[in-house]
């Protein structure tokens, strides 16, 4: 059965009641209550989805109750003139306070269902949110276990072009010169000017070793960090970068009234280091621009190329970008800030922010290339 099917039966059977006690209130005397069940009429108003219906009801029942005490109907034997008055004015006020409780509990199932909906839709929202939350979580989970296997992978790979380096390079270089050495132990004497020239190839044989095995350590941990400090070792690097690939590169930096911490010092090379090679490898860039400034709160590193440029989001949704996460792990070990811009054809642009309390400087620029 229908909602509206029910709310016809309910109002057939209130009109039934309510002619039914009608009839009976006026061919009674005077004295009888019996119009006091219209209250009935109106609790029974009260299962009505219609708000509005008790009222309705109740007006009825007070003009029928007024009706009812016009009409001249005989009283009964001894019963006081007032008392007819008296029981009519009762049941009009019973009307009204029943009509003023169903309002007042439409008024309390109306805010409960409010509050319910309320709730609902906060539960639901919240829902939404966790979803959303756990979503991001089981994505970045994949993303960490992509980044770390590459990781891995690019650290495997590193361990073995250093030992292919050592081995194949180095190590048979130095094998060579221990047989040429014994050679000269066991052949007979040869002339003076042939063993000098001999000697003379053996010791730059040996200082070529000697220079890649420094440029192998160099790679590392650059000693120059630690002995002339961050300045001195940005310096090097972008000299050295820009011999090697004819790049120009220019350096601007703050000369540091102190030194700075290592752990900054050699997050800041690094970057650098890993930005360069970047430019290096993709960038097909013709200048690069490195900024090292500070003030009294903020180290700041700032690193320009006029490169080609690349897609940011791209590089985020493939992973490929796994030198970039290395440089935002090790600014975030500082509790610092890294800012990376790009667009296709437009270069790339890397913004380092340290805190740094303290520092006092004065600005130099130094070309490099």
């Amino acid at each position: 059965m229908s909602h509206e099917e029910k709310e016809w039966r309910l109002i057939g059977v209130m009109l039934l009641l309510t002619v039914v006690l009608f009839v009976v209130d006026i061919i009674t005397p005077h004295g009888f209550a019996n119009h006091v069940l219209y209250t009935a009429v109106v609790l029974i108003a009260t299962a009505s989805h219609h708000a509005w219906m008790p009222s309705v009801v109740a007006w009825i029942g007070t003009i029928l109750t007024v009706v009812g005490m016009i009409m001249r109907n005989p009283a009964m034997p001894g019963l006081q003139p007032w008392m007819p008055f008296g029981n009519r004015a009762f049941t009009i006020t019973m009307l009204w306070i029943l009509v003023w409780f169903a309002w007042k509990r439409r008024e309390a199932e109306t805010a409960l269902q409010t509050a319910n909906d309320n709730l609902e839709a906060k539960v639901l929202d919240r829902t939404h949110d966790l979803t959303a939350v756990n979503q991001a979580l089981r994505q970045a989970e994949r993303q960490l276990r992509s980044l770390t296997a590459q990781l891995m992978t690019a650290q495997e790979e590193e361990r073995r072009r250093i030992s292919r380096e050592l081995h194949d390079d180095i190590n048979q270089r130095l094998a060579l010169l221990v047989v040429e050495m014994g050679r000269f132990e066991t052949n007979v004497p040869v002339p003076f000017d042939a063993a000098r020239q001999d000697f003379q190839s053996l010791a730059q044989r040996l200082a070529a070793i000697s220079d890649d095995v420094r440029r192998i350590a160099y790679q590392f941990h650059p000693s120059i960090l630690d002995d002339l400090g961050l300045s001195a070792a940005l310096e090097q690097l972008a000299n050295a970068f820009s011999e090697n690939t004819g790049i120009k590169t220019i350096v601007v930096q703050e000369d540091f009234g102190e030194s700075l911490p290592q752990d900054i010092s050699s997050c800041l090379y690094r970057i650098v280091q890993e930005s360069l090679a970047n430019v290096r490898k993709h960038a097909k860039a013709s200048r690069v621009e490195l900024e090292l400034t500070c003030d009294d709160q903020d180290i700041t590193l700032c690193i320009l190329d006029s490169g080609v440029g690349f897609d940011l989001e791209r590089v985020r949704i493939d992973h490929r970008g796994l030198g970039l996460v290395s440089m935002r792990e090790r600014v975030q070990s500082v509790h610092g800030r890294l800012e990376i811009q790009a667009e296709p054809g437009q270069g790339t642009r890397i913004l380092v922010q340290i805190p740094l309390p303290g520092a006092h400087h004065e600005q130099t620029t130094s070309p490099v290339g």
